[in-house]
């Protein structure tokens, strides 16, 4: 197949990919297991090795797990982890259709194309290439192909991660089905993020900050609207909001500073600092369901919900004291929003290495051999990985997407075409890496 005629198709599987309209709340009507058949059927055409399954941790919610068998599977794998779900698309603010996949001036427009269909594609377009290079190498007969590499590849693509992974990757972790399908890993990939426009390094994602959503309910006395009614619902939480907000301006001042006065320290970066955001609120009596409030009626309760990201430098269990102080002294009360669940165990999920680490080292070498920069960062939000450090597997956030404005769950979000098959060719040199890695140990 020609050069030409192959990005060709590489580009197409990956605008078929966007097409499928998986936003979160969307998906379990049917659109989910659309993609992942999709998916699954598509990966058996390019990669004939590969072996796959859909597995329903939760009903409606099918986690497509895809084998690459090695040659020696007694060897810890390696994972390649995405999340085929999106966040919605307010088509008004687009300029093209969101779900269409248009591809413009060099630009492929699209619900996910950063986020993260675009990391879906690749590490499948560059399996295939791994695939389509065993059989030349073996003169065009399958037979002679039995594996790509030495340690067998695991591919697996999860729902929901968009709000929260409780019924995705966390359920398929939780539920036992990671342990008993995949076992043993020795490093696993998963999101990143885009790198400013006039960045031409990438960032590489060693932990990330612990999400904490919270809802604060408070209750208080009732009268009519136009009474110094004291002490109400609605006044104790803002009570709480000021001490949020203030909080929060603190932390973002020292975005940019190294915390220490000294000029050769690295300045502190958002994945550093504690972020805090007053995201819902409600309040307010309505006899219609919420679509009018009575406005001379004070209301007898009040709930805030807040998005809270703790940094690795501190602890969990002091932002839990200071939720317990802030409501003990406001006469309210918090408690994690249940869709989202939470990790009693108050686990920051980080990878602790240095750079002698061999894994590390291994992964480094190869995107240099690539052609990338990469740096080395906190993520400042919260992905699926969480879930597989806490069980003790290395891993590491990436998104191949240098030189590219962060348009993640923005209007009119697109990848440079040429990005995109830059980031195969990025994968073409560090999948096999991994997979090939003999430890000195």
């Amino acid at each position: 197949m020609a050069e030409h005629e192959e990005e060709e198709e590489e580009v197409e599987f990956f605008r078929d990919l966007l097409r499928f309209r998986t936003v979160s709340a969307e998906g379990p009507t049917g659109v989910y297991r659309d993609c992942a058949e999709w998916l699954a059927s598509r990966i058996k055409e390019l990669i004939p090795l590969a072996s796959t399954k859909l597995v329903e941790a939760v009903e409606k919610k099918p986690v497509l797990v895809v084998e690459v068998r090695g040659e020696d599977p007694s060897l810890d794998a390696v994972l390649l982890h995405s999340h085929y779900d999106v966040v919605p698309a307010m088509e008004e603010h687009w300029d093209v259709d969101p779900w269409a996949a248009v591809e413009k001036d060099g630009r492929i427009y699209g619900r996910g194309t950063q986020d993260m269909k675009s990391v879906c594609a690749q590490y499948v377009l560059s399996m295939a290439r791994a695939y389509r290079a065993a059989l030349n190498r073996a003169g065009g007969d399958a037979a002679k192909v039995s594996h790509l590499f030495k340690r067998s590849v695991w591919l697996t693509f999860t729902p929901d991660e968009e709000i929260g992974s409780q019924d995705g990757m966390g359920a398929f972790v939780r539920d036992g089905h990671f342990d008993r399908i995949i076992g043993k890993v020795c490093i696993a990939l998963d999101e990143g993020m885009a790198n400013d426009a006039q960045d031409p390094a990438c960032t590489v994602f060693y932990g990330e900050r612990m999400p904490m959503w919270v809802l604060v309910k408070c209750e208080g006395p009732t009268g009519h609207g136009s009474r110094f009614i004291q002490n109400t619902a609605v006044e104790k939480l803002l009570t709480m909001a000021n001490k949020a907000f203030t909080l929060r301006r603190e932390q973002e001042a020292l975005l940019g500073m190294t915390g220490s006065g000294c000029k050769h320290c690295e300045a502190k970066k958002l994945g550093d600092v504690l972020t805090i955001n007053l995201t819902a609120l409600q309040a307010g009596v309505s006899t219609d369901g919420g679509k009018s409030f009575s406005l001379n009626v004070i209301p007898t309760s009040a709930t805030a919900g807040f998005d809270i990201r703790v940094p690795v430098t501190m602890p969990i269990k002091d932002v839990r004291k200071m939720l317990d102080d802030w409501c003990c002294e406001a006469g309210m009360s918090w408690m994690f929003d249940p869709r989202y669940g939470h990790d009693d165990r108050d686990i920051h999920a980080v990878w602790s290495f240095d750079e002698s680490d061999e894994l590390w080292a291994t992964f480094k070498n190869a995107t240099e051999k690539a052609g990338l920069k990469i740096s080395r960062e906190v993520f400042p939000v919260a992905s699926d990985s969480r879930f597989l450090r806490v069980l003790g597997i290395p891993a590491l956030g990436f998104s191949p997407m240098a030189r590219t404005p962060i348009l993640l769950h923005d209007h009119n979000e697109y990848l440079e075409r040429s990005v995109f098959l830059e980031g195969i060719a990025a994968y073409d040199a560090i999948i096999p890496a991994l997979a090939n890695f003999e430890a000195s140990t």
